[in-house]
């Protein structure tokens, strides 16, 4: 009995013992390498790339809007016309009042009538006018820009052969 024992022992599974960890790495002298910190995140207080507004382009609308409108109003006192038929008996018509409105002005007038004959074309192109004025004036003040951050400088320079362009772009 002892014998049938001792073989079921030896044939039953052993428990292992557990694996030791791996040893720490040597610490021999040679170059150690550090890690790199990752970048830190950008802050508010660090400004970004400048850009400015297309003031140009801005002012140049509204200048061609006023004149658009301007136009329009001597447009209408040039409509007017009086007749004359006898002791306080005048009859006066003009183009539409409407006229006298900026930017939708002109295209109330032909919408109601009263832009007529001749002057269905002058309002038409009035309209157009004050359209395109009022549309550069806003995209001159929506409209950024990167701004350079170094200026441009051009220079003309006397060759002997004539004139040279230089510059820093």
């Amino acid at each position: 009995m002892l014998v049938a024992l001792l073989l079921a022992l030896a044939q039953s599974p052993q428990p292992t013992a557990p694996t030791p960890p791996p040893p720490p790495p040597s610490s021999t002298p040679g170059p150690e390498v550090a890690p790199v910190p990752p970048p830190p995140p950008p802050s508010a207080a660090e400004p970004g790339p400048q850009a400015r507004s297309l003031y140009g382009l801005a002012i140049t609308g509204v200048v061609v809007t006023y004149a658009g409108w301007l136009s329009s109003i001597i447009g209408w006192f040039a409509s007017i016309d009086c007749h004359d038929r006898g002791f306080f008996d005048f009859k006066c018509s003009s183009s539409s009042a409407w006229l006298l409105f900026p930017i939708f002005g002109p295209w109330l007038a032909l919408l109601t009538g009263g832009a007529k004959g001749d002057w269905v074309a002058g309002s038409v192109a009035l309209g157009a006018i004050q359209l395109v004025g009022i549309a550069s004036m806003i995209a001159g003040f929506v409209i950024k820009v990167p701004v350079p951050a170094e200026p441009v400088a051009l220079g003309i320079v006397p060759t002997g052969n004539g004139l040279a362009l230089s510059g820093r772009f």
